[in-house]
């Protein structure tokens, strides 16, 4: 794994959604499904999928809101792909637990319009 990318937010801060939103806007430029469990579409919650995106593997774990969670996708993922994002909950401690990883964490506000989404996610996108 070259980097780790975490998305932090509050409970109901739109982790999840916004993994979604990354996803499909991969998607729609250009990257291809690889492997993927629990549904990566819009329509569901919590999902995991493989793309290929500009050479590059990359995971995306939208299922974070244990700490234990976190660790075993990055311990599970970490050789499986270049690129590992991730969600958290802001309890998750990633300077003591995820030592040697230097994760780029984007902190999940929750947003009332949809153009903000959109360039959160957009920022995620620009770090892979």
């Amino acid at each position: 794994m070259k980097k780790l990318i975490v998305i932090k937010g509050e409970p109901d801060a739109g982790k999840s959604t916004a993994m979604k939103y990354v996803l499909n806007m991969l998607l729609y430029n250009g990257a291809r499904i690889l492997d993927a469990e629990d549904c990566p579409s819009l329509f569901c919650w919590d999902f995991k999928a493989l793309v290929e995106y500009n050479g590059l593997k990359v995971m995306i774990c939208s299922d974070g809101d244990l700490l234990g969670t976190v660790k075993s996708n990055v311990l599970n993922y970490k050789d499986k792909c270049d690129v590992l994002i991730v969600a958290s909950r802001n309890y998750a401690t990633f300077d003591s637990n995820f030592k040697g990883y230097n994760p780029i964490i984007h902190q999940k506000e929750r947003y009332d319009d949809y153009a903000a989404l959109i360039d959160f996610v957009k920022k995620v996108i620009a770090d892979i």
